[in-house]
């Protein structure tokens, strides 16, 4: 079990194995810059009720921080995030307080399907795009224009996914979205979360290839 450095992979629905609680993780609905620095956690068997927040703290670890109810008051502690490496999908919250551990698992809905794990980086002009197995091993890289939609980038794609071609793929999001033809026009460095950088002059790109 090894400390995981990171976040935005979080959203989504989560199993908790433990106590079979369904758990949603998402942003807050709120115009507060600081509100919206946080990742909440949501029990819709509770009419959607907020059980936790998401905080990153000082050293770059994630925590989860519980809210304080009345049927948890008292009950639950500050949670350390480890991510479980021989389960895809799977992560661990531990509290070193109590010594107690909840156990999530994504419930990503997808039957009969090899899913890819994407992420990208922007520098300048282009975007460097990894794929990766969930477990953890990378499958191929590519550089494409910042600017690209999600449906040119798949074809861009292609030439390192061929292993694995004759499967039927999906590919998800650091943000825990699959990606579908419904987003082929939006840039894929925005469905990858990373197109708040500033735009550098494309000279950029002209250098890079």
């Amino acid at each position: 079990m090894s400390f995981l450095h990171g976040g935005c992979f979080l959203h989504g629905r989560w199993k908790d194995l433990e106590s079979s609680n369904i758990y949603i993780v998402t942003n807050p609905d709120s115009d507060n810059p600081y509100i919206k620095l946080l990742t909440i956690v949501n029990n819709p068997a509770k009419d959607d009720r907020r059980d936790f927040e998401i905080r990153r703290v000082s050293n770059g670890s994630i925590q989860m921080v519980p809210m304080m109810h009345k049927d948890t008051l008292g009950k639950e502690t500050t949670y350390d995030l480890y991510i479980d490496q021989s389960v895809p999908g799977r992560i661990i919250w531990y509290s070193p307080t109590t010594g107690r551990q909840r156990t999530w698992q994504f419930m990503l809905q997808v039957w009969n399907t090899t899913l890819v794990q994407l992420t990208g980086e922007v520098e300048g002009d282009v975007l460097r795009l990894a794929m990766w197995k969930l477990t953890g091993e990378e499958i191929s890289k590519v550089s494409m224009r910042r600017n690209t939609s999600w449906q040119d980038a798949r074809r861009l794609m292609v030439p390192g996914l061929r292993p694995l071609l004759s499967k039927k793929l999906a590919f998800v999001s650091p943000l825990g979205e699959v990606l579908a033809p419904t987003h082929n026009e939006r840039p894929l460095s925005e469905l990858l979360g990373c197109a708040r950088c500033e735009l550098e002059p494309d000279e950029a790109w002209r250098r890079f290839q």
